[in-house]
């Protein structure tokens, strides 16, 4: 399954950024270490272990947890005194690149458990679809925030 395969590669990413040593001195060395552990089950998952609908949640839910790196208390907040310091009016966050990385990671391999629009096929399930779907509308007001810092 193609899918299953580009899932894999973005957690392997995953993985390999969880175990950062700038990420585990941003989160901490037991936050890192859920994360690779969550990563690799999802590997796990993806790559048969675990019925398709089960691993399409399992990876959602480490997606979500990704982003949710960018609110984390040792994550500096957007300081107001900044705001416009390049005159665009924006608020910059202080996460930086290493935490940007992981959400990349993890938004990658929710977006590719789709399928290409023009690859469907009878075998595609169409929850796990609206799923994946769900997760990244739910997402994309916070996607839409961090944007700029992510690509």
């Amino acid at each position: 399954m193609a899918a299953a395969q580009r899932t894999s590669a973005a957690l392997e990413l995953l993985a390999e950024r969880a175990a950062a040593l700038e990420l585990q001195a941003l989160v901490g060395a037991e936050h890192c270490q859920a994360l690779a552990e969550r990563a690799a089950a999802c590997l796990s998952a993806v790559g048969g272990g675990a019925a398709w609908p089960e691993a399409v949640a399992l990876v959602c839910d480490l997606a979500c947890d990704c982003l949710d790196l960018a609110s984390l208390d040792v994550v500096a907040p957007p300081d107001p005194a900044r705001e416009g310091a390049n005159g665009d009016g924006v608020l910059p966050w202080d996460f930086g690149t290493t935490i940007a990385e992981v959400i990349v990671a993890g938004l990658s391999a929710a977006a590719a458990l789709l399928p290409p629009c023009s690859a469907r096929t009878q075998e595609d399930d169409p929850l796990s679809s609206e799923r994946v779907l769900s997760m990244l509308s739910d997402m994309a007001f916070d996607m839409d925030c961090l944007s700029l810092y992510m690509y």
